[in-house]
């Protein structure tokens, strides 16, 4: 059965079973105004709109128009007998290479200027898998592609074309493999690994979601598709069902309105936008409305420059939001993305017309370029990666101090828990000589004051990631954590040795949320009352069941919460005081907290590390000299030390 045998509604040029003359790929408008349609969404969602909760399914339908495009050439110059690999890749070196290095080049000096020795360190080391065409790998390694970090990583969207690329390095032999066989079998075995590719991907997807979304296998079904379509096409040519391409448009317009960040994808999420793609590419030509609506001139115009304005708007959205103190004006994301657009139509002129044209850049002149383009990121990522992101050439020497006491506890690594590492009561760290008096049970606001303290007493420490000491209460998704918390606090009832227990967590983040709101508070699926309801009877519990066993219960509240890492605020002081957050601000984000505390079991300790870090008007990064954070959150082992001071003076 070939390829025609699953053509369905085409109609046009040839006949089934024909041979067909060779295959010729025409211009069409319509497919630039579906690149418009792609990459218009894509620029909304990282400028942060939330009406554009989806707009990131902008990149599947680039690699749906990808693989259509992509295939059509190769057949074409197969069917013709002149296709070959080297002329491939000089197209590919002619679309990609010369406005990609020219992005990199320009984000250097911002970089420079405004990032942190980590962030440039981190910087120069994605400058290098850019390079290397693997910045998919680096970025899975890193963070998830929704991460509120991963926004103000400037080169953060070059994964896909890692992508493309790594795609593109095998399927151009594979399908000269399979042409060999007959066109009419390639369809069915590229579905075949289409549908293969989609199946992982929704197998991976509960496993391991960042590598499902950034990885090439994961990825592959969605170019195929387009490949699919390119087959399609040149054995009916493009269809004229009006219906069906309009069933394809509100495919896409309501996964981009309708997904979000938590939607697992891409697995069986992304059929929505990919189907609504391939049913536009097959349907939606010059013949029917939805065609002409896609060829206006306006949309036409977008999709021309739309690969530079992918490549132009993330480092806009990224710089911007690394020299805000908070989360940028929408009206200054808007105008960046307007100016992305200005910057896209500068660099379609500018570089991507003189380096497609072969004969101002002819083939042996264009690979010399390639080699010095390829070569620039990689040879500048390596520089400033090995100069430790040159902290001594961009800091002073108050900032470095300061930056040589943004440290964590050197025992995080090994002795603090997690999902993937639930360490039991029986081996948990003691920190300090002698059999531990005093524990530390918390989340990772205890990693830091257990490790202090150690330096003074013995002290087990018992705290796991993102995991609120809630005796009873499993919260959705976290079962783990209630499972480990139950366990070790039955543990703590019976260990004699132990007559104080320190409770440390980050109240607000459970009771209110995130700081900039990109994450939910947990539990997701209560209003903030009965979630205050049922920490307050849950910490309650915990607090009651330790002070039977005779226990001595003191409370570490968090510290206020910076509006960015503390070696960022370091970075942007102009003096020896590094401001972190006004103490009004603070005081109206506690109010919940406050009131849950007044609610607990009487006989308990509370300490407060606000009375040190915050005046009357402004809460502190740094005091006498020294960073009392080592991120926007966590205490030092600075910050920490005070805790421990003012823990003893309660003993």
């Amino acid at each position: 059965m070939g390829v025609e045998g699953f053509a369905g509604d085409l109609e046009g040029r040839g006949r089934v079973g024909s041979a067909p003359a060779p295959f010729r790929l025409a211009y069409r408008p319509e497919i630039d105004g579906l690149r418009a349609i792609a990459v218009l969404p894509v620029m909304a969602f990282h400028a942060g709109f939330e009406a554009f909760g989806g707009g990131f399914v902008g990149v599947d339908i680039f690699f749906v128009i990808s693989g259509y495009l992509i295939t059509s050439i190769l057949v074409g110059e197969m069917e013709a007998g002149r296709f070959s690999l080297t002329h491939f890749y000089e197209r590919r070196a002619r679309r990609i290479l010369p406005a990609l290095a020219a992005m990199i080049l320009a984000c250097i000096p911002f970089a420079w200027a405004w990032m942190t020795p980590a962030e440039f360190d981190a910087f120069a080391r994605s400058m290098m898998a850019v390079g290397l065409f693997l910045s998919n790998l680096h970025f899975e390694n890193e963070s998830g592609y929704f991460d509120a970090v991963a926004e103000e990583k400037p080169l953060l969207h070059t994964w896909s074309l890692a992508v493309e690329e790594q795609f593109y390095v095998i399927f151009p032999i594979a399908l000269l493999a399979l042409w060999r066989f007959g066109p009419k079998r390639v369809g069915w075995t590229l579905l075949g690994i289409a549908l293969a590719s989609l199946a992982y991907s929704e197998w991976l997807q509960p496993r391991d979601g960042s590598a499902n979304f950034f990885l090439a296998p994961s990825r592959a079904w969605e170019l195929l598709a387009g490949s699919i379509c390119a087959l399609l096409i040149r054995e009916r040519g493009i269809g004229k069902n009006d219906a069906l391409a309009l069933v394809g448009i509100v495919a896409i317009v309501a996964s981009i309105l309708f997904y979000d960040a938590g939607t697992p994808f891409p697995g069986k999420a992304a059929l929505l936008p990919v189907g609504g793609t391939v049913l536009l590419i097959l349907f939606a030509g010059q013949g029917n409305r939805v065609g002409k609506l896609l060829s206006h001139r306006w949309l036409v115009g977008v999709g021309l420059i739309s690969y530079s304005a992918y490549l132009w708007h993330q480092p806009l959205f990224a710089f911007a939001r690394i020299r805000s103190l908070g989360a940028p004006d929408p009206l200054l994301m808007a105008g960046l993305l307007v100016a992305a657009l200005g910057l896209a139509a500068l660099s379609w002129h500018v570089i991507e017309r003189p380096f497609r044209d072969k004969k101002a850049m002819p083939a042996r002149v264009l690979w010399r370029w390639a080699a010095v383009l390829l070569a620039l990121p990689l040879v500048l990522g390596m520089v400033a990666d090995k100069g430790d992101g040159f902290a001594a050439a961009r800091t002073e020497p108050w900032q470095r101090d300061f930056l040589a006491t943004a440290t964590p506890s050197p025992l995080r690594g090994d002795c603090h828990a997690g999902d993937d590492n639930p360490i039991s009561y029986a081996d948990s760290c003691v920190i300090g000589e002698g059999e531990p008096t005093l524990a530390v049970l918390g989340d990772s606001h205890g990693v830091e004051p257990a490790f202090a303290l150690g330096q003074q007493v013995a002290v087990r420490q018992l705290t796991y990631s993102d995991c609120p000491p809630l005796y009873g209460t499993s919260l959705e998704g976290r079962e783990a954590c209630g499972v480990w918390t139950q366990q070790v606090v039955d543990a703590l009832v019976t260990d004699e040795a132990v007559q104080t227990v320190l409770v440390a967590y980050r109240l607000p983040y459970h009771l209110a949320g995130e700081v900039a709101g990109h994450y939910p508070a947990q539990p997701a699926d209560k209003d903030r009352l009965s979630r205050t309801a049922m920490y307050e009877a849950s910490l309650g519990d915990t607090v009651a069941r330790l002070r039977a066993a005779g226990k001595r219960v003191i409370l570490l509240l968090p510290p206020p919460e910076l509006p960015k890492h503390v070696d960022a605020l370091v970075m942007r002081a102009e003096g020896a005081e590094v401001s972190g957050v006004p103490q009004r601000w603070w005081e109206e984000r506690m109010a919940s907290t406050r009131r849950l505390v007044t609610a607990l079991p009487s006989g308990i300790t509370v300490i407060d590390p606000s009375t040190w870090l915050c005046d009357d008007t402004q809460c502190s990064a740094t005091l006498d000299g020294k960073a009392q954070y080592f991120d926007d959150d966590h205490l030092s082992i600075a910050g920490a030390s005070r805790v421990a001071d003012a823990v003893t003076a309660a003993l």
